[in-house]
Order: C-alpha cells, then sequence, then structure tokens
C-alpha cells in the first residue's frame, strides 16, 4: 500500500487541525493570563467605591474591558469562503493530477466533504444575519 498517497491528501486537514489548535491555545493562555490579573487587581480595592471609581477611569476600561462579542456572520462568511476554496482545490487536483486510484477517491471524498463544510458555513451565516436582524427589529420595535 502506498503510505504517500493516502497521506498527502490527509496532511492539509492535519496542518488546519494544528493551526486552529495551537490558536486555541494561545487565546486560553492569554483569557487565563488576563484573568490573573485582573484578580490580582481586585483584591488591592479595600472597597466597592474604590473599584467603582477605578472601573470609570481610562485605567480600569484598559484593565477591564468590555465583554468581546460574539464573531459576527462576516467572519463566518471569512472562514466559509477560504473552506469553500481549499475544498474546491482539492477536488480540481483530482482532475489536474494523476494520482492512484485509492489516493484519487480520499481526495474527491475529502473535497466533497471539505466544500459541503464551507457551504454549510456560508449557509449559517446568511441565516444569522437575518435572524439577528429579525430579533433587532422587533426589540427596537418593542421597546
Amino acid at each position: 500500500m502506498d503510505w504517500a498517497g493516502i497521506l498527502v491528501p490527509l496532511a492539509p486537514f492535519v496542518m488546519i487541525i494544528v493551526i486552529v489548535w495551537v490558536g486555541s491555545r494561545s487565546r486560553q493562555a492569554e483569557s487565563q493570563r488576563r484573568a490573573e490579573m485582573q484578580k490580582e487587581l481586585l483584591a488591592k480595592f479595600s472597597s466597592v467605591q474604590e473599584l467603582s471609581e477605578f472601573l470609570k477611569s481610562d485605567g480600569g476600561k484598559l484593565f477591564m474591558p468590555e465583554p468581546q462579542k460574539l464573531r459576527s456572520p462576516a467572519h463566518r462568511v471569512g472562514t466559509g469562503i477560504l473552506v469553500l476554496v481549499v475544498g474546491a482545490g482539492m477536488l480540481v487536483s483530482t482532475r489536474f493530477f494523476t494520482f492512484d486510484h485509492d489516493a484519487h477517491q480520499v481526495l474527491s471524498v475529502a473535497g466533497v466533504i471539505v466544500v459541503a463544510a464551507g457551504m454549510g458555513l456560508l449557509i449559517s451565516a446568511v441565516v444569522t444575519q437575518r435572524l439577528s436582524r429579525k430579533w433587532e427589529s422587533e426589540t427596537n420595535s418593542s421597546s
């Protein structure tokens, strides 16, 4: 059995998994450092009034920022387009390069799965955008 014919098509998936894992770990470490720093900072205040005044200052806003908004549908669109292009590239490569039969099948199936994931992300972005607009208009009309 030709291992290169199987491992080469799987390499992009392994690379994506490693990149996502490394990014996730770095965000987790940054969040943990920030939480530790905020915990130490809060321990230095003796009264609620001091803490309240500090949080209203520019320094307080720097150390205790507002929670970040979740990723917008636009982020999902960008990711969906990238994944869709990678999947299309995998499918196109099966047409222009010669692989043995097994590698061709693996790359074709992987390409279809990646294209489907990209399309799912794009559909998810459209649905999220429409729902958020609908909910926003309902919230504004009820106020």
